[in-house]
C-alpha cells in the first residue's frame, strides 16, 4: 500500500467510528453527512493506496456493489416517484405525480425528512465503510487497533449515557433540543441498547483473544468494559436490548466452555442452562409486575399490528417495495385508511418495528437481490475461515446473530451508527482470524 494514502484512509476510518458513537446516532441528515463523508473518504484513500490489481477488486468488492447498487436505486426511486409530501401550515398530504409503473418508485420527500436517497445513502455508507475496513483491516496492527478504539469509544458512551441520565439531562449533551426518548448519544434507547451490545460483543471477544495471548491485564480491562456496556444497556431501559446483552453473556460463556472442556462439556452446559433459564423464568411469570406486564402485552399486541400491516403492503408491492424512506407514506397511510370505521386520530408509523420486514417493504425482492452479493461474500468467508475461527470469532459471530435476531423485532438497523458497526464487527468477526495476518485475502 502507498503510505500516504494508507495513512489517509486509516485516520478517516477512525473519524468514523467516533462519529458512530457521537454524532447523534446518523437519524438526523446533519449528523449524518459526516458520518458518509468520512465513510467516502475511507474508501477513496484506501483505494489510492492500493496497487493495481487490488483496486480493480475492490471495484468489485461485494459488499460495496450491494452498496451501489442501493446507491442508484435510490435515486431511480426518487426521480420516479409517484407522489410528492405537501406541507401546510398544520397539516401534510401527499400530490399524486406521473411515473412509470414498471419502474421502483417512492414517495418524494426532503433529504433531511428521510427520502429515498437518504434512506439508499445510509447503506451505501455502511458498504463503503466495510468494504475500507476488509482491505485496511489486512494490516493486523491497524485491525486491532481499530476495533479496540471502536469499542473503546462504545463504552465511553454507554458511561456518558449512565451519566447523563443520572443527572436528568434530556436533551443530548444538554444543547441539542429534542422531544425524542434520547438515551447516550441515540434519539431511542433500545437503539442505543443495541448499539451497546455490538460493543459489549467486541469487548468480550477481545478479553478473548488478550486472555489467550497471556495479556492479564488486558484481559480484564475487556472484561471490565463490557460489563459497563452490559450496566448501560440495563439501566437504558430497553427490555429487548437487555435481554440482547444477557444473551450475549451467556454466549461468550458457553464458546468459553465449548473451548475449554470440549464440545460434550459445552453441549451438557448449554442445555443445563437452557432449562434452568426457562425454569426461572416459568417461575417469575406470576411475580411480574401488573404495570410492566401491561406494557409487554400492549407492545406485543402493537408489533402484530404493525407485522400484519406490513406483510400486507408488502404482498401488494413484491418487485420493488414502496420505495426506501417510504414506509410511513405508503403502508402507514394504507394502514389508517383500514381503519375508517373507527373515531379519533391516527400516528403515522414510519417504520415496521422489523428491519427484515421494513426493508423487504420498502424495496421489495429487487431490494434483497441487491443484497445477494453481501450474503454470498460472507458465507464464503465463514465456509473459508471457519476451522480457524477462535473464540474471539465465534463470540463476534455471536454478537452479530444476536443483534439479527434483536433487528427482526426492532429497528436498530435502519439507524447508520448500527448499521456502520454492525458492518465493521462482521468484516472483523467473518473476515478475518487471529492467526492469519491477511486471512481475509
Amino acid at each position: 500500500m502507498n503510505g500516504f494514502f494508507e495513512k489517509a484512509a486509516q485516520a478517516a476510518f477512525l473519524m468514523l467510528i467516533f462519529e458512530t458513537a457521537w454524532l447523534g446516532s446518523g437519524t438526523r441528515a446533519y449528523f449524518f453527512m459526516p458520518m458518509f463523508v468520512c465513510a467516502f473518504a475511507s474508501l477513496a484513500f484506501t483505494y489510492f493506496a492500493l496497487n493495481k490489481q487490488a483496486r480493480a477488486d475492490i471495484l468489485k468488492f461485494p459488499i460495496l456493489l450491494t452498496g451501489t447498487g442501493f446507491a442508484a436505486l435510490g435515486i431511480i426511486q426518487y426521480l420516479n416517484a409517484k407522489g410528492t409530501a405537501v406541507y401546510a401550515e398544520n397539516f401534510s398530504y401527499v400530490a399524486d405525480e406521473n411515473f412509470i409503473q414498471y419502474l421502483p418508485t417512492s414517495i418524494r420527500d426532503a433529504f433531511s425528512n428521510g427520502n429515498s436517497i437518504f434512506a439508499s445513502a445510509k447503506i451505501f455508507a455502511a458498504a463503503m465503510a466495510a468494504t475500507s475496513a476488509y482491505f485496511l483491516f489486512r494490516n493486523k496492527r491497524f485491525r486491532k487497533n481499530a476495533m479496540i478504539f471502536l469499542a473503546a469509544n462504545i463504552a465511553l458512551a454507554a458511561l456518558y449515557a449512565i451519566a447523563q441520565k443520572r443527572a436528568g439531562i434530556k436533551p443530548m449533551y444538554g444543547v441539542l433540543y429534542s422531544d425524542a426518548d434520547i438515551y447516550g448519544t441515540f434519539f431511542l434507547s433500545n437503539a442505543f441498547g443495541a448499539f451497546l451490545c455490538l460493543g459489549m460483543a467486541v469487548w468480550l471477544a477481545l478479553s478473548s483473544r488478550f486472555a489467550r495471548s497471556g495479556n492479564v491485564a488486558l484481559c480484564a480491562l475487556s472484561g471490565l468494559s463490557a460489563a459497563l456496556c452490559f450496566a448501560s444497556t440495563i439501566y437504558s431501559e430497553s427490555y429487548g436490548a437487555a435481554v440482547c446483552a444477557g444473551m450475549i453473556a451467556a454466549s461468550a460463556l458457553t464458546i468459553w466452555i465449548f473451548k475449554k472442556w470440549g464440545k460434550t462439556a459445552g453441549f451438557a452446559a448449554t442445555v443445563s442452562a437452557a432449562l434452568a433459564l426457562s425454569a426461572c423464568a416459568y417461575a417469575a411469570m406470576p411475580h411480574i409486575p401488573n404495570d410492566l406486564k401491561g406494557k409487554m402485552e400492549e407492545s406485543a399486541a402493537s408489533r402484530c399490528q404493525f407485522y400484519k400491516t406490513t406483510l400486507d403492503g408488502i404482498m401488494e408491492n413484491p418487485v420493488y417495495g414502496v420505495g426506501g424512506g417510504s414506509f410511513g407514506r405508503a403502508i402507514g397511510m394504507a394502514a389508517i385508511k383500514r381503519q375508517s370505521g373507527k373515531n379519533g386520530s391516527y400516528k403515522l408509523v414510519a417504520h415496521a418495528h422489523s428491519d427484515i420486514l421494513n426493508y423487504l417493504a420498502e424495496y421489495g425482492l429487487l431490494g434483497a437481490l441487491l443484497a445477494m452479493p453481501t450474503l454470498f461474500f460472507f458465507a464464503k468467508k465463514t465456509r473459508r475461515n471457519f476451522g480457524n475461527f477462535d473464540s474471539g470469532n465465534w463470540i463476534a459471530i455471536s454478537g452479530l446473530a444476536i443483534s439479527l435476531l434483536h433487528s427482526a423485532t426492532d429497528q436498530h438497523l435502519s439507524i447508520p451508527s448500527t448499521m456502520i458497526a454492525f458492518a465493521v464487527v462482521a468484516v472483523w468477526g467473518i473476515g478475518f482470524t487471529e492467526e492469519d495476518k491477511c486471512a481475509g485475502s
